[in-house]
């Protein structure tokens, strides 16, 4: 019953790892910025 306990407690601290890992490294990518409209070609700017 020990090995079953250590092999439970080996588990736990490899997921738990996992999960602090993937958190570190899964970021949310920054949205691009809309860029300004730019007028058409052949029209007039003032």
């Amino acid at each position: 019953s020990s090995k079953v306990a250590r092999c439970a407690l080996q588990n736990a601290a490899s997921v738990a790892g996992m999960v602090l890992t993937t958190q570190a490294i899964v970021v949310e990518k920054p949205k691009p910025k809309p860029r300004v409209a730019e007028p058409a070609p052949g029209t007039l700017t003032v």
